[in-house]
């Protein structure tokens, strides 16, 4: 799961509990400005925020331009957000508490599997110590800006433990047909197979719509034409052009790579083994081996029996008006090759030990 997948399912799984909120205000008088950035650190009365669900963090951007504004609990990778604050104005910044509480992990209260419960509790990989918080560090992502306030930070929501007999009567079945959760609605969520007709009309719509600029020429790899050319090889190659390193395609032209991640048919797969209670309906032929392919089956329910084919050609369609010439990490890499389109793949290595404390060694030293 990547970043933006977990940030996406944290905040749908927030959004089941918000209601009866409760507010709690915290010291913002420890403040220690650097640069660019501010530094709260938590008062000792205020570090266990347990019964809470987010954190709202208001700024004041006392700029003549947008700033974009991240903040980060005890300065921990996947415990932030983002917001860009409008000029000369406040708004709020939300960090929903991804808690490691282990006695809440779920599997007691027979959610096996997941990340979070319906009753607003997350579990996340990376341990946040939620008993004991220690700062908030607010950062300009824009280096050379400075003049930004924290106004206020409070914390919201109630997290409410409910038992397993309760969750039970509540909530199951909670996943539909499409993979969806079923007691809450929003915007275009797909409610019947008809949906999916009108999803392909909007974006066949869209594609009328759109106007690719006609100054950008484009070879088969996704090279920049209009520009110089260089060598033609048959294959990508890297090339210092005043004294900057480029790829230059298998033509001959250079190369901007601009992709997106886990590009293909889709990896909605759920085990389904234990847990069918868990699930409305589902269709038998998108079942293996005890686990559920929701990607593949709303394929076949948006397309048909040539779901494939069609879904191939909606993505050659989105990457070329996109403007997106990489397959980047994850990706179907046959799906690559047949669309003909350069792609990365993750390179592993086994150096934890080496690198635990920050040091990672020159791999370039002789």
């Amino acid at each position: 799961m990547n970043k933006v997948q977990s940030t996406l399912l944290i905040f749908i799984l927030f959004q089941l509990n918000l209601h009866g909120q409760g507010v709690k205000k915290i010291d913002i008088n420890h403040q220690l400005r650097n640069n660019n950035e501010i530094r709260i650190d938590i008062d000792s009365k205020q570090k266990n925020w347990t019964d809470f669900l987010y954190v709202d963090v208001l700024i004041q951007n006392n700029e003549a331009i947008e700033l974009p504004i991240q903040c980060r609990l005890n300065n921990l990778y996947w415990h932030d957000a983002a917001n860009i604050i409008k000029a000369n104005s406040q708004d709020t910044v939300r960090i929903y508490l991804k808690n490691y509480d282990t006695e809440l992990n779920g599997n007691h209260l027979n959610l096996k599997g997941m990340w979070g419960m319906p009753n607003g509790y997350v579990s996340h990989w990376e341990k946040l110590d939620i008993k004991n918080m220690k700062n908030i560090t607010c950062t300009a992502l824009e280096t050379q800006v400075t003049n930004f306030e924290i106004v206020s930070v409070n914390l919201k929501g109630s997290l409410k433990r409910k038992t397993e007999l309760l969750l039970q009567k509540e909530i199951f079945p909670l996943v539909d047909k499409y993979g969806q959760y079923i007691h809450e609605s929003w915007d275009r969520k797909i409610t019947a197979n008809t949906n999916f007709k009108t999803s392909i009309k909007r974006e066949n719509d869209f594609y009328r719509e759109v106007k690719i600029p006609k100054e950008i020429k484009l070879d088969k790899y996704g090279g920049y034409i209009s520009g110089k050319t260089y060598k033609a090889k048959g294959h990508f190659y890297p090339l210092k052009i005043d004294q900057k390193w480029w790829l230059i395609t298998p033509e001959g032209n250079l190369f901007w790579s601009v992709g997106i991640n886990c590009i293909g048919f889709g990896n909605a797969v759920t085990p389904t083994a234990n847990r069918k209670h868990y699930f409305s309906e589902q269709l038998d032929r998108f079942n293996s081996n005890g686990n559920y392919n929701y990607s593949k089956s709303n394929l076949f329910l948006k397309y048909g029996d040539n779901y494939i084919e069609e879904t191939t050609k909606t993505l050659s369609k989105r990457l070329k008006t996109w403007g997106i010439n990489t397959f980047g990490n994850w990706s179907d890499i046959n799906l690559a090759k047949q669309l003909n389109k350069p792609y990365v793949i993750p390179i592993h290595y086994r150096m934890q030990d080496k690198v635990a404390n920050g040091n990672l060694p020159n791999v370039f030293s002789p």
